[in-house]
C-alpha cells in the first residue's frame, strides 16, 4: 500500500493506493522501511471522505486525518552497520567465555584473546583478540631447542 500525506483546504489528509479499497478508522501507524531509515507516521483517522479506482484496478481512498506526527528513525542502519562491521572482521559470537592469552582461530586465521569474550560477545580484532600465527605462538613457547 502506497500512502501520501498532505493537506486539503487546511485539513491534514491521507491518500491510500493498494490492490483493494482501506476501511482503516481510529488510531493508525504506517512504518515504511527504506535502506537509510525507517519512517513511522502516527495519525488519526477522522473521517474517509473519498475513494476511487483507476483503469489499471488500482483502487484510491482519501481519508481526512489528524494528531499526526512522523518519527524518523535511522537506528536499524546503525544496527546493521554494527553487524556489518563485526561480520568483517570475524563476525562471529561465541558459544562460549574466552580468557586472556586463549587462541582461537576464526576465518582461517589465528587470534589470541586479549580482554575476555563473554558468552554472546563478537571477536573484535585490535579490540578484544589480535591476529598471531604459528610460528609467533611457538616463539613464545621456547620450543626452539
Amino acid at each position: 500500500m502506497e500512502c501520501v500525506f498532505g493537506t486539503r483546504q487546511g485539513v491534514e489528509t491521507l491518500r491510500t493506493k493498494s490492490n483493494t479499497h482501506t476501511d482503516m478508522n481510529g488510531f493508525q501507524q504506517i512504518i515504511r522501511e527504506y535502506p537509510d531509515q525507517n519512517i513511522v507516521d502516527s495519525f488519526r483517522i477522522v473521517r474517509k471522505y473519498h475513494s476511487d479506482e483507476d483503469v489499471e484496478g488500482y483502487c484510491y481512498d482519501w481519508y481526512e486525518i489528524d494528531c499526526h506526527y512522523r518519527v524518523q528513525d535511522k537506528t536499524p542502519p546503525l544496527v546493521e552497520a554494527q553487524e556489518k562491521t563485526n561480520s568483517t572482521i570475524g563476525g562471529q559470537r561465541v558459544d562460549r567465555r574466552y580468557e586472556p592469552g586463549e587462541l582461537l582461530t576464526v576465518d582461517g586465521k589465528l587470534y589470541r584473546v586479549r580482554l575476555p569474550i563473554l558468552v554472546g560477545g563478537y571477536i573484535t580484532p585490535g579490540t578484544n583478540v589480535e591476529e598471531t600465527d604459528i610460528a609467533a605462538e611457538l616463539s613464545k613457547l621456547n620450543l626452539g631447542g
